[in-house]
């Protein structure tokens, strides 16, 4: 999940961290016996199932603790603030202008 900070609040687009790791290890989970008939599919579920029991449980503690929710999610960060492009908000991001403009 911290590795997946690195790429910048850009770089994630409308998913947070983890959605976007579980999304990954979702389809490389539920992948491979579609690709690879002598992988059975009992494997993929025996995978699927611990990372959808964890993201719920994450979930629930997300929504029980403002430290855990905000260490998960992390900060939001303004961007745009009374109208006006906030050039110290896009820094922190990595955004340029351009890219808040395209949004």
């Amino acid at each position: 999940m911290p590795l997946l900070r690195l790429t910048g609040k850009r770089g994630l687009g409308q998913l947070s961290a983890v959605k976007l790791a579980i999304v990954i290890a979702l389809g490389s989970a539920v992948g491979d016996p579609m690709f690879y008939t002598e992988v059975p599919l009992l494997h993929a579920m025996l995978v699927t199932a611990p990372v959808v029991g964890l993201q719920r449980g994450l979930s629930l503690l997300m929504v029980r603790s403002e430290r855990a929710e905000t260490f998960v999610e992390g900060t939001p960060t303004n961007v745009v603030r009374d109208g006006r492009i906030s050039l110290s908000g896009c820094a922190g991001t990595g955004m340029s202008t351009e890219d808040l403009i395209r949004f």
